[in-house]
Order: structure tokens, then C-alpha cells, then sequence
């Protein structure tokens, strides 16, 4: 459990994250999936957007795709090159639970986190 992200999000502030995992993970890799489902509702609850259901939780957990999938769900071709289960929003995070398990995916992640935008304050320090 403490490899699980849900950890460190009282630390994120309004920091953009885009929370991943394979529809696999905890059956063929190390995390179980739920540890990044429950880590994006931690954050929806926060920005009172809508939770993942416990049905879609279990769903999922069981390896298999959402009989009633949301409409943010349906990504018909993506960078990931592969299924997309589930994808929901609580801005500026996002979570994607892909066809796969536990692994790395640092293009996508790179091209998401490119195209995000945050406000920020530059102090030009004296010497």
C-alpha cells in the first residue's frame, strides 16, 4: 500500500497529473489498479467533480471493460497505441486506464505533460 500514489496527493496543489495504469496491473505487475483509481477520486472528490463508481472500481479490477462506459471513456484512436478502458478528468488531472499492465509509457506522458499550462511566479533573485 505505500507504493500507492494516493500518498502524496495532499501534495499536489493545482499541479497537472496524469495518473496511468494497465487494466492488468496488480494481476501481472506490482500495484493493483485500484490504488490509481482511488488516487484520482481523492482528487474529484476535492474538485467535487464525479467519482469512479465502486462499480466501475470492481469492474475494472476484474479486468474487464464497463458495460456503460462515460463518453470521456471512449477514446477511438489515442498516442498510447493501444485499448483505452477509462478516461476521466478532474482538471488539470487526468486518469487513463489502458490495455496493458504495469509499465511505463514516457511518450504519451511527455506529449500530455507538454501541452499543459500553469501559472507561475518568477522572482528574479538578487546577488
Amino acid at each position: 500500500m505505500a507504493r500507492s500514489p494516493i500518498f502524496h496527493i495532499q501534495n499536489v496543489g493545482d499541479l497537472p497529473l496524469d495518473l496511468n495504469t494497465g487494466i492488468h496491473d496488480g494481476h501481472t505487475g506490482s500495484v493493483p489498479i485500484v490504488h490509481t483509481l482511488n488516487a484520482f477520486n481523492k482528487i474529484a472528490a476535492e474538485k467535487q467533480v464525479p467519482l469512479i463508481s465502486p462499480e466501475e472500481i470492481e469492474t475494472l479490477n476484474q479486468e474487464r471493460p464497463l458495460t456503460n462506459p462515460q463518453p470521456s471513456d471512449i477514446v477511438p484512436v489515442t498516442e498510447y497505441g493501444t485499448r483505452i478502458y477509462l478516461r476521466r478528468r478532474a482538471d488539470p488531472t487526468r486518469v487513463t486506464v489502458f490495455e496493458g499492465g504495469h509499465e511505463s509509457l514516457p511518450i504519451p506522458a511527455c506529449r500530455w505533460l507538454s501541452k499543459q499550462r500553469r501559472k507561475t511566479e518568477w522572482v528574479k533573485s538578487e546577488r
